[in-house]
């Protein structure tokens, strides 16, 4: 009795000082980008790596020994059962993927979202625009004069405000903890030519709602035609947006195939994917 209770301290004693015996076992595991990128299936690369005493990795073409999409940022969406309990995990390239339960304490999350308020007292129409992490501009809002633009944006994300769709920038900023008000006038935005006149495009609010049975993945096609990761809609998920008239959304499953696509229209709102 008391060498099964000693063993049974010792099991325990190792687990807490070596974090990385886990029993993992890959279910699946897919490296790409959705339809119409490519995505190939990597559970065993993923296992091997694992078994090789990799418990984590940075995320590349070279670690996957594939390069399904050359000169496109590559996702990684791992399910595996950790302990018996199965676990989603996912990467970008050039980010650290660690496997549940084999690494030390976890950092804090970092801060979540802000409020921005953006009021434009300039007279003229502007556009705002976020900034994603590869650079890629991302539509915001046009605000009219006297408008008022309000959203929850990432801490650290990037705006910025132009006079003209897409053309010179007249105003950025970065978004910082708690409310963020930004008053677009002649002071914070000197020198502002106001004889121009702007480009046309009304929006509207969209709700998208997950009516497919199944996991889905929300894109917004830029001014480029490359796909924006907006949100994972699970099972009766909603996400609520605002759209330019003629922006077009994709819906995509797990495997990267497209469930439907979506073209912004006047008097749109409720979307329902999967139907």
């Amino acid at each position: 009795m008391k060498a099964s209770i000693l063993v049974r301290s010792l099991a325990l004693l190792l687990a807490m000082a070596f974090p990385a015996i886990a029993n993992i076992k890959v279910q699946s595991a897919y490296y790409g980008r959705p339809s119409p990128g490519k995505s190939v299936e990597v559970g065993k690369v993923v296992q091997q790596l694992y078994n090789s005493g990799r418990t984590s990795f940075r995320l590349s073409p070279a670690i996957m020994g594939a390069s399904p999409n050359p000169g496109l940022p590559n996702f990684l969406k791992v399910e595996y059962y950790l302990n018996g309990k199965k676990v989603t995990g996912t990467a970008t390239d050039g980010e650290l993927f660690t496997f549940a339960g084999t690494g030390p304490a976890p950092k804090p999350p970092a801060p979540g979202a802000a409020r921005l308020r953006i009021l434009n007292n300039l007279g003229v129409p502007v556009y705002a625009y976020s900034i994603d992490r590869w650079g890629r501009w991302n539509w915001g809002q046009q605000i009219v004069p006297s408008g008022i633009f309000n959203t929850n944006s990432h801490i650290g994300q990037r705006w910025v405000i132009t006079r003209t769709n897409a053309a010179r920038i007249i105003h950025e900023f970065t978004l910082k903890p708690g409310d963020n008000r930004i008053v677009l006038d002649r002071n914070s935005v000197p020198g502002i030519d106001i004889g121009s006149k702007p480009m046309g495009g009304g929006e509207v609010r969209l709700r998208f709602e997950n009516t497919a049975g199944r996991v889905l993945y929300l894109y917004q096609l830029d001014r480029w035609n490359s796909w924006q990761w907006k949100a994972q809609l699970d099972l009766g998920g909603v996400y609520a947006v605002n759209a330019r008239i003629g922006e077009q959304w994709i819906a995509a499953d797990q495997k990267g195939r497209i469930v439907q696509q979506i073209k912004a229209g006047p008097g749109m709102s409720l979307v329902r994917l999967g139907r």
